[in-house]
């Protein structure tokens, strides 16, 4: 179940994916700045107000194509970067995609000598980092989270009268894996961000690594058939908020409440 966030009455959609550890709100200034779009931020499974779905690329995938945003710009950032450029290998139709710093882990480590104890380095503090947010947050901690990014307020949930951080441990841990994985880093990092005309399909030859091709062929855009969904609105820090349960063409759509802009 993914949760959405929109700005903006009229224009061009575009979807916004953040980072892993974030939510939507950290679109919130950068949304005001985009007169003349309609913006679509989403909460990225086990993030914010969306649920613990599965973490891998064509399941978030198809979770994002179920909100049946037609056919948006991708712009997203880090972990949400990698997903645009998957997004759009799936859909080369696509006006444009973004990737602001989503390249996974490196594979080349220029004037590094001893790569692998670097790395293995980069591994513990990442493990530590995942330990301590596996912990129930104390008062103090959940303060300083809060004040210094605002945004963490609704990654944070209470059980048992604790407070812990999302994306909690299992989905961090598959989300660490995937970043890892050789095949992580996309072979075109702009994969459909200049077109010719809007009828002419995206050309990132410029861009190619080792890879052959950096769009996917339209046999790759699949035809699902997928049961109805279920959806509720609310308003979330200023944003207007959708949850819909995966549905395609039976999805009912949600009748949509739009941020004014106002802080």
């Amino acid at each position: 179940m993914i949760t959405t966030y929109e700005y903006g009455e009229a224009g061009p959609r575009v979807l916004l994916l953040h980072g892993g550890g974030g939510n939507a709100d950290q679109w919130q200034e950068f949304a005001k700045h985009l007169d003349g779009f309609r913006l679509t931020a989403v909460d990225l499974p086990g993030h914010g107000g969306s649920s613990d779905s599965s973490w891998q690329w064509d399941e978030v995938l198809d979770e994002l194509e179920s909100l049946d945003l037609g056919n948006p710009f991708v712009v997203g950032h880090s972990l949400g970067g990698m997903l645009a450029v998957r997004w759009g290998r799936r859909h080369p139709e696509c006006p444009g995609v973004v990737n602001l710093d989503g390249n996974g882990w490196p594979t080349k480590y220029p004037g590094l000598v001893e790569v692998e104890p670097a790395r293995e380095k980069l591994n513990e503090v990442f493990k530590a980092q995942a330990d301590a947010m596996a912990a129930p947050l104390t008062p103090e901690i959940e303060e300083m989270l809060v004040t210094q990014q605002p945004y963490l307020r609704r990654n944070l949930v209470r059980r048992n009268g604790q407070i812990f951080l999302r994306p909690e441990r299992p989905a961090l841990d598959v989300i660490r894996e995937l970043i890892a994985a050789p095949n992580a880093r996309p072979t075109c990092t702009t994969v459909c961000a200049a077109r010719r005309s809007p009828s002419s399909p995206p050309d990132c030859s410029p861009l190619r690594n080792s890879s052959p091709t950096c769009s996917a062929p339209s046999s790759a855009v699949s035809s699902r058939t997928c049961a109805a969904g279920r959806s509720r609105t609310r308003a979330v820090a200023g944003w207007s908020s959708s949850t819909g349960r995966t549905g395609c063409s039976s999805r009912t759509r949600p009748e949509w409440r739009r941020w004014s802009g106002s802080s």
